[in-house]
């Protein structure tokens, strides 16, 4: 796979990731009470069968019918789901020097939290927008899983503008069943559009982490003056030619930090960085560790 590789899955050994909230309540898998995951007396659909699927489910009354293999999938009362909803607008394309882009960085990021989902034996579903959705995989347990998000994320491409009071609220609208919402974005756009939809994910007692990928020159935009910017998203540039504007910048960018730390805790939310500078496993780790 392009984004999970066998050194990342044992970096990822041992970090659990579970909703706080969720695990301290009757509804929640959590520490997986059932050892059966996934079979109750609900049915849910039916799906097509992939290799690695418990040949127990397959449902052979529809194999005689369409000749075809079917797997019978159930509700069940241990299963919590966990929702992955990415940013692909333009700004995700940056990146400098040889940090990876951000999009790249966001994908390996994605996969990492999809394999520990489903190592727990949960669910996990991916959607993926800028002011449209443009991915929308619905929440499935199982590693075969893995295969089809990596193949759609290594497809696309980050392409239209941040629209998140457009995009999120729409995305939280695909959330079926109460969930653990990963939002991962540069959270580049006016702010208080960026909270207003982050914080429409908490519907339906969902429970909202914002993980922000950022590229370290986006923070302190450390280029020697004069130099031509270029926004990926409006197309249009601007001319720097003094220092004393990087400085300014830098003050402004840690403001707006700390307007999305401070709104998003205010709303239950939790926010962690992740420069792409620095080892994803080590930064997710020292996030789901201080959760």
């Amino acid at each position: 796979m392009r984004y999970l590789d066998a050194v990342a899955m044992s970096q990822l050994k041992g970090l659990r990731l579970f909703p706080k909230n969720l695990a301290n309540s009757s509804e929640a898998a959590g520490a997986h009470k059932n050892p059966v995951r996934g079979f109750s007396r609900d049915f849910f659909q039916h799906r097509p069968y992939a290799p690695g699927d418990d040949t127990k489910t397959l449902d052979w009354k529809v194999y005689a019918r369409l000749d075809r293999f079917y797997v019978r999938e159930f509700e069940s009362e241990n299963l919590f789901t966990t929702q992955i909803i990415m940013d692909q607008s333009r700004s995700m394309l940056f990146q400098s020097d040889k940090n990876p882009p951000k999009w790249d960085y966001a994908c390996r990021l994605a996969m990492a939290v999809s394999w520990l989902t489903i190592s727990q034996g949960d669910a996990v579903g991916l959607i993926s927008a800028s002011n449209r959705i443009e991915i929308e995989l619905p929440p499935r347990s199982g590693f075969p899983r893995l295969e089809v998000f990596d193949g759609r994320l290594s497809e696309a491409r980050p392409q239209g503008l941040s629209s998140p009071e457009i995009s999120l609220p729409l995305a939280s609208s695909r959330v079926k069943k109460r969930s653990l919402i990963i939002l991962i974005s540069d959270l580049m756009g006016e702010t208080e559009k960026f909270i207003k939809g982050i914080v429409s994910l908490k519907t339906g007692r969902n429970e909202v982490i914002v993980f922000q990928v950022l590229d370290p020159r986006e923070r302190d935009l450390n280029f020697e003056a004069p130099v031509i910017f270029h926004d990926l998203e409006e197309e249009t540039e601007i001319a720097v030619s003094d220092q004393e504007f990087r400085l300014r910048y830098a003050k402004e960018f840690e403001k707006q930090i700390k307007t999305y730390q401070s709104a998003l805790h205010q709303n239950q939310i939790s926010h962690y960085l992740f420069p792409t500078d620095r080892p994803l496993e080590e930064s997710l780790g020292r996030s789901l560790r201080f959760r």
